[in-house]
Formats: C-alpha cells, structure tokens, sequence
C-alpha cells in the first residue's frame, strides 16, 4: 500500500528546521518475503516560506482594508453631515434617456434639508422623481447645460431666474460618475433685487451727472480724473483726454496760481463731508477767463480702495461782472455827490405815526 502526501518538519544537523513532504510506499521482498518501504521526501522550504510571505502580505492587507473601510465610512459620514448642515441645497441626479441615448429628463436621487427650505420642496415629494414631476414644467430645468456637465465632465457654474418659483438661483454642477451629476445652489434673488437697485441708483446718479446744468467732477486720490459730465466740457472746452489727470487740468486752467490751487485739492481727499472752496479764476481752453464757484463732497472710495470725490462749480463770471459794475456806478456817483459846488441835501421821511399829518424828515447827509 502506501500513504498520501503528507508534510512534516525534521530538525537538521546545525539546529534548523527542514519542512518535507513525504509520499511513502510499503513493499514486500520476493526473495525472502521481508517488508520494507519506499519513500519520497521533497524540501518545501520555499513553498513554506512563499506561504508565510503570502499569509502575512494577506494579514496585512486585510488590516488596511478594515483601516480604510472604517476611514471612509468616518469619511462619508462626516461628508453626509457636512451636507445635511450646509446652507446650500445640494441634490444628487441621474439622466434618464430614450431609446437613441439622448437625455429626455433627470431623476433625483437625493437632496439636503437645505433643499427643502430653499425650494419648499418636502424631500419624499422629490427623491426618486423626475425632474419635470417635482418642478412641475414641461422641460426639465436647465437639461441641455446639466447633460453637456456629464458628457464631458467639466463642472459649471451659472446664475438663472427660475420663473416657477419667482427666485434666482446660483448654480454650481459637476458629475461624481457616468450618468450623475450634483448641483450645489443658492437662492440669490435678494442679492440680484439689490444689484438692480444698485444699477438703477448708479443710472440715475449718471444721468444727474451728464445732464446737471452745472460743471461737475469726479476725481481720485491719486490725481485720475474718474469722469467730467457736459457742462463742463461745454464751459471749459475740455475733453476728458484733454484732462485725464488733476495735473493736466490744473495746469491748462490755473496757471500761475496753480501750486496754491492744487495744495487745496489734494486737502480734499481727507474730506468727511461737503466743503464749500470759494471762488477761483480758470482759463478755458480758448483762453477765456471765467469765474467758478467750488465746491465739493466726498463719495466714498471707488473698488480698489482709492478715495474720490465730486467737486461742482457755479459760473459767477456774470455775477462778478455785475458787482464790479454797481461798484464803479457808486463810485461815480459818490465822486459826482462830493464835487457839487452847491450844498445837497439827501432827506429820509419818517412817518409819525399821526392821521392827517405829514411825515417829518430826517437829513442824512449834507
């Protein structure tokens, strides 16, 4: 007969173990009819050892597994509480096809609390649905841009009106894997009615502006001159490239007296509240004198942090020209009063008070 194969350890001369596997046979002498065995022993120490190496390398393989198991489940549960606390909606979707693969409709798979208070949308009347269902529309919102994120993975962002639920929407998209995408959105609609506001106030400020029947200017801090509105072109003869800077305009108008005025105006940009400046003589771009009333009010700092200001002026040249006049006819009549070779008398009537009589005079000057 003989055994089946089987391994066993045998201790060598210098103390070592030597794994064997050994296949034996049990025989009969036809000579003398003694019994005696066959056997067939192989060295498995390299199996042993390719053993031992692959037991470990398995050992060790499911501790990292189980290591990482537990890291991404720590990991998902802290991303899944990081979505469920977020204050952006965030929903989760597949593309839905017809039979020649072309996107028809999207279903949700899952959404945030964010989404219910965003949409008003409870989260079982979405989850599992079509798009077109839970929106109630014809179209699936925003199909084409979606499908175009899947196709070829390349996230999007995109600000729209959504007119179902009368809000704006910022919008972030991207796709996790084949077939999804997830979008990340806010509502917006009160930062939109606010820019409106702001684009309308800044309309009806650049109308003021162009069209105020007085000479107006906007410069900065560092000398740029921001904007002229007409009248000041109109009176002055200059165009904005004419003036790109407070330097070139002082220098075109003031002349001489230009150091004195730009002294003041660099005063201005410390301004808290409207300041009236006086009355300055300009030259206009024909050479013609004119008399200007400044003055001028801050108006904050423009995006990139520089201080400007609004300085508007009042042409007095006629005004001027008017009290220079009267001056000069007082004084001749004050040199023609003086120079009289007879006595003259100028006399005030007072008024008494009394019925019926006359009112006595009082002499100013003789």
């Amino acid at each position: 007969g003989y055994s089946d194969e089987y391994e066993k350890e045998y201790i060598r001369k210098d103390g070592s173990i030597l794994p064997v596997s050994l296949k034996t046979w049990v025989a009969r002498n036809s000579v003398d009819d003694s019994m005696f065995y066959w056997a067939i022993v192989r060295d498995i120490s390299d199996r042993k050892r390719l053993e031992a190496e692959l037991n470990a390398y398995s050992v060790g393989l499911e501790k990292l597994v189980s290591e990482r198991t537990i890291a991404l489940r720590s990991s998902e549960e802290k991303y899944r509480g990081l979505i469920t606390h977020m204050n952006e909606g965030v929903v989760l979707h597949e593309l839905v096809f017809d039979a020649q693969h072309t996107p028809i409709d999207y279903r949700i798979l899952d959404v945030n609390k964010a989404f219910e208070e965003i949409t008003g949308i409870r989260r079982d009347m979405a989850v599992g649905k079509l798009a077109t269902q839970v929106y109630n529309t014809q179209e699936p919102p925003y199909l084409s841009e979606y499908s175009r994120v899947v196709f070829t993975g390349e996230p999007l962002y995109l600000e729209n009106y959504f007119s179902p639920m009368q809000k704006h929407f910022a919008i972030s998209v991207y796709s996790p894997q084949p077939g999804q995408f997830a979008t990340i959105f806010m509502d917006i609609t009160e930062r939109k009615r606010s820019e409106n506001a702001l684009r309308a106030s800044e309309e009806r400020f650049r109308r003021a502006f162009n069209d105020s029947p007085f000479p107006m200017i906007i410069h900065a801090e560092d000398g740029e001159i921001v904007r002229i509105n007409r009248e000041w072109t109109a009176s002055t003869g200059y165009l904005s490239e004419d003036i790109p800077t407070i330097e070139k305009w002082v220098s075109k108008a003031y002349g001489e007296n230009q150091g004195h005025v730009k002294e003041g105006i660099l005063k201005l940009y410390r301004l808290e509240e409207r300041v009236r400046e006086g009355e300055f003589e300009i030259r206009t771009k024909s050479g013609s004198l004119r008399v200007w009333d400044f003055s001028s009010a801050p108006l904050g700092k423009l995006p990139d942090g520089r201080r400007i200001i609004l300085s508007m002026a009042m042409d007095v040249t006629g005004r001027k020209a008017a009290e220079i006049s009267l001056r000069q006819s007082e004084e001749r009549f004050r040199n023609l009063f003086e120079n009289m070779s007879s006595g003259v008398y100028v006399y005030q009537v007072v008024d008494d008070g009394a019925d019926g009589h006359d009112g006595q005079r009082r002499r100013l000057a003789n």
